[in-house]
């Protein structure tokens, strides 16, 4: 009797077995890739695949819920020929004292006698109580599918393979994916393989997301707009970064010192001011930078490269920023104001420099004699006195200058340029302060004093000549 229950309760759950939900609908089985487990479990799940697949593609959820339902009934049914007669008066087991053993066993933890390798359900051999064998035998299944790497028990096989995902890991680093498309991704940066190919520039990629991205810089198109203030972005994450300069929101916190950042990358940027890493260096003299930005402009040192034309002018330039705060010089904006005198300055960099006359402050120190300068171009001026560097050659007679600006003027020898032109006059120069001397004739100033005469100079020349007559007049004196 027991041998017969055994085999209808096998026929049951087989059955049963069919009335389960597929594989997520995958052609190819994904499992964990282990030399011990990859044929045994292949061939499974392609079975449970294929069978599962065959059952159910076309029949609606409510009739394989009802049919499921059914073969329940029929089982308890056919076990029914040992039991005391049911609520309803019919044959069949007690469908609710059934179901809190089966409760009671759920929650029980497997034997020790499980075999942890196993992923067929356990046979029970005790003869003794033979309904509680076809009990076992049908419901079993509910816990007696195990992992063999974690332990984890599953009522169902399809279960099981699922839940093997959560060790499946790339070859190469071990990383863990949950979905076999992310793990294939993942492969490629390890092989190198880039299947997508650009249409336009034949650029190569690992992801075909990746390529549509890429394919917009072609189209122009920036399907991602600002819903505050219309401006529209290419990528979904460039207009989540934009969004934060309405909102205010800076969800990266530096551990160091607590500063905070609208977006990841400027937060690892400025970690590298606490770190001193500086991972990006010049191929042609190894100057090292800790921003890429940084490299990108410092190279065109080296090539000569000006991207940046002004559109009044036509000069160029090598950084964004210089050609911006040139365009100034046309517009004569001077958004930058002193907070002490209320002068103003068309960069921010020179309002700086300039406080620091307030301040008194010198920050940049010569490491030869000690001498302080309230700026770091100052300190690179004064350091080239020690050394005798002169790295500005004029292009015309090869005459080398120790700073930029005094090469400057001296190009203008060899060009009859003149720059600056008087308002009252019209009168050109090709100096600067040769132009601030001549206004001097308009406006009658003579800011330079004799401290032993209080005569005063429109030049410093002058006031210098000047000095001389008292000190050869003293010289005399003592004679």
């Amino acid at each position: 009797m027991s041998s017969t229950r055994t085999s209808t309760a096998a026929a049951a759950a087989a059955e049963l077995h069919l009335l389960q939900p597929p594989l997520a609908g995958r052609e190819e089985p994904f499992v964990i890739k282990d030399e011990a487990e990859d044929g045994p479990m292949e061939e499974r799940a392609e079975l449970l695949s294929a069978s599962v697949k065959k059952e159910e593609d076309d029949r609606p959820a409510s009739i394989k819920e009802e049919e499921r339902e059914e073969y329940i009934d029929k089982w308890f049914a056919s076990s029914g020929e040992d039991q005391g007669p049911s609520e309803s008066g019919g044959g069949g087991a007690d469908r609710d004292s059934v179901e809190e053993s089966r409760e009671a066993r759920l929650m029980a933890p497997l034997s020790d006698t499980d075999d942890a390798t196993s992923l067929s359900p356990r046979d029970d051999d005790d003869d003794d109580d033979d309904e509680e064998d076809l009990d076992e035998d049908f419901e079993g299944r509910q816990r007696h599918w195990k992992c063999s790497r974690c332990g984890k028990s599953f009522g169902l096989e399809s279960h099981l393979i699922s839940h093997t995902r959560s060790h499946a890991g790339a070859s190469f680093c071990q990383e863990k994916f949950s979905a076999k498309v992310h793990l294939k991704s993942h492969r490629r940066s390890h092989g190198g393989d880039k299947p997508f190919a650009c249409s336009i520039c034949g650029q190569r990629f690992t992801e075909k997301g990746n390529l549509r991205q890429h394919t917009r810089t072609h189209t122009g198109e920036k399907p991602f707009p600002c819903s505050v203030c219309d401006q529209k972005f290419s990528h979904k994450l460039s207009l989540q970064i934009h969004t934060r300069t309405h909102t205010g929101e800076k969800p990266f916190t530096c551990p160091v010192c607590a500063q905070r950042f609208s977006n990841r990358s400027n937060l690892s940027t400025h970690s590298r001011t606490h770190t001193g890493e500086k991972p990006f260096a010049c191929s042609h003299c190894h100057q090292r930078f800790s921003q890429r930005s940084h490299l990108t402009t410092h190279t065109r040192t080296h090539t000569g490269e000006k991207p940046f034309t002004c559109a009044d002018c036509g000069q160029s330039f090598s950084e964004k920023g210089s050609l911006r705060n040139h365009g100034r010089t046309h517009t004569g904006e001077k958004p930058f104001a002193c907070s002490v005198c209320g002068q103003r300055f068309s960069e921010k960099g020179n309002l700086r420099k300039h406080t620091r006359v307030h301040t008194g402050e010198k920050p940049f120190a010569c490491s030869v004699c000690g001498q302080r300068f309230p700026d770091k171009g100052s300190l690179r001026k004064h350091t080239r006195t020690h050394s005798g560097e002169k790295p500005f050659a004029c292009l015309v007679c090869a005459q080398r200058f120790s700073e930029k600006g005094n090469l400057k003027k001296h190009t203008r020898t060899h060009t009859g340029e003149k720059p600056f032109s008087c308002l009252d006059c019209g009168q050109s120069f090709t100096q600067k302060g040769s132009l601030k001397i001549h206004a001097r004739t308009h406006t009658g100033e003579k800011p330079f004093v004799c401290s032993t005469c209080d005569k005063r100079f429109s030049q410093k020349g002058h006031l210098r000549s000047h000095a001389r007559t008292h000190a050869q007049a003293e010289e005399t004196d003592s004679k």
